[in-house]
């Protein structure tokens, strides 16, 4: 049995991180001991197992300066308690306290991982296109023992001088679901469910359904979760005259949602490896998503989903369209052709399947 620590920042709020840490710390924690370390204080959104623990240290991500000494201070105090534990970083500000005490030569026995949540390409395209971050990609590769990232880019793309191939390990995001037999009546429910926010495309997504709205009376756009920019989606709804859709708050249950659903849409900006796509796969629908790294990932054009131009409105809706057209042709979404596809695609994610993955990266 291993110790085994996830430091991030929140797990009080649905989102994507949250989420894969609540399902991976359950899956370890059958045969290893798991703690959960965050900032903010509060409930875990999301229902971890009753022998995961949970702990709050209040490092502080608010003042940058005077922010940073304090937690050059909590991560000494922090790595001389967790010695014997296998620290996975899941937050880019934990990364200079960390690089701190190591150059001095502090804490080289603990094993401290960086976890991306992205792939490789985001050293490239995410750190050292950022005026704060790109100093960190040197300092992960310096002095981090493993670094996992959810899947490898582009092959032949060339990558910053300090990334170091070797120490990279690729873990894909897993579906936390297990097969059933259940029968469900989907509805004609156009789902997006995830941060509510611009970064997300929420408001690509209401512009494309009011182009193409009156044409479909018996559909409807359901949004599900919470963010800083729900309640100027709900104005903009309302001004743009769409009336069939409607705002729920976030869930710790969204398989709910999937179960229901006909359609599920990532309007997104950037993503790494959504996990909202892999469940809506699962859950028998099609899915059309922007073409972000994780939506490329994740669907083939026409074949297992659909795909279009970051923020294109009118390309969406014309996506929807032809999602919901294909429908038609069957009495049920498990025998349309693009979801059978899509099924066998997903096997690869199944949760125990990916599991083994962690034997090596633990050791």
């Amino acid at each position: 049995m291993k110790k085994i620590v996830f430091l991030t920042e929140s797990m009080v709020e649905a989102g994507g991180v949250v989420r894969v840490i609540t399902t991976w710390s359950n899956y370890l924690a059958r045969e290893n001991q798991i703690e959960i370390v965050s900032v903010k204080d509060g409930k875990p959104f999301f229902t971890l197992e009753n022998n995961v623990k949970f702990t709050i240290i209040e490092f502080d991500f608010k003042n940058r300066i005077l922010g940073l000494l304090k937690n050059i201070y909590l991560m000494y105090k922090f790595l001389s308690e967790y010695k014997d534990t296998v620290v996975i970083v899941n937050k880019s500000l934990y990364i200079e306290p960390i690089y701190f005490w190591r150059k001095l030569g502090f804490f080289r026995k603990n094993k401290i991982y960086y976890f991306v949540h992205g792939g490789n390409s985001d050293f490239k395209d995410f750190y050292k296109k950022r005026l704060f971050t790109k100093h960190r990609v040197r300092m992960i590769f310096e002095k981090f023992d493993k670094i996992i990232c959810l899947y490898k880019d582009r092959e032949n793309m060339e990558m910053p001088k300090e990334v170091d191939a070797k120490k990279i390990y690729y873990l894909s995001n897993p579906i936390p679901y297990c097969k059933n037999t259940e029968t469900v009546l989907k509805e004609n429910i156009i789902l997006f469910l995830g941060r509510v926010t611009k970064e997300k495309g929420v408001d690509c997504l209401i512009r494309a359904w009011s182009f193409i709205e009156t044409k479909y009376p018996d559909w409807e756009v359901q949004i599900v979760g919470e963010g800083k920019d729900k309640e100027e989606f709900i104005k903009l709804s309302k001004n743009i005259k769409v009336e069939n859709i409607k705002f729920f708050n976030a869930t710790y249950e969204p398989e709910k949602y999937y179960k229901e659903s006909k359609i599920f849409i990532l309007p997104s900006l950037f993503e790494g490896m959504p996990m909202a796509i892999l469940e809506a796969k699962f859950f028998e629908n099609i899915v059309i998503s922007s073409k972000t790294a994780g939506g490329i990932k994740l669907i083939t054009d026409n074949e297992t989903g659909y795909l279009f131009e970051i923020g294109k409105e009118k390309e969406l809706s014309e996506k929807i369209e032809e999602a919901i057209f294909e429908l038609k042709k069957y009495n049920h979404n498990s025998e349309c052709k693009i979801i059978i596809k899509s099924n066998i695609e997903i096997e690869e994610y199944e949760i125990d399947k990916l599991g083994k993955k962690w034997v090596e990266l633990l050791c």
